[in-house]
């Protein structure tokens, strides 16, 4: 497969629905991914990582929050090493993840700076 150019633009919309339907004929998703994923263990190794971070001043106290919940994610939750995890389980975990964060001030707050400015805030 390669690029397509549309040199016209009152065309690129009509190409590209075209394209779209030559890709979705014979289409068939992928089966889902499982994944081994190493559970608490690993969420503590995150966690010790990102408290050396905060001593050195690096992470401040909602980073060390955030960086939980992404552990939390990336390691599959309470998931056992030895089992595979679904990829579905990793994607309920980033949304309640998400869910979780959206709930806190500070976040809220980064979210809402971010939307002002383009630029982070650290809080």
């Amino acid at each position: 497969m390669s690029d397509r150019i549309t040199p016209n633009r009152d065309r690129v919309l009509g190409d590209a629905k075209a394209f779209a339907l030559e890709l979705a004929d014979g289409y068939a998703p992928p089966e889902p991914a499982e994944l081994r994923l190493p559970g608490p263990s690993g969420a503590a190794a995150l966690a010790l990582a990102v408290a050396n971070q905060a001593l050195l001043g690096r992470a401040l106290p909602h980073d060390r929050v955030v960086l939980a919940a992404l552990a939390r994610v990336l390691t599959g939750g309470d998931a056992d090493p030895t089992e595979p995890v679904p990829e579905r389980r990793v994607y309920d975990l980033e949304r309640e993840a998400v869910l979780d964060l959206l709930h806190t001030e500070p976040t809220l707050l980064r979210a809402e700076q971010m939307l002002l400015t383009g630029k982070p805030l650290r809080n």
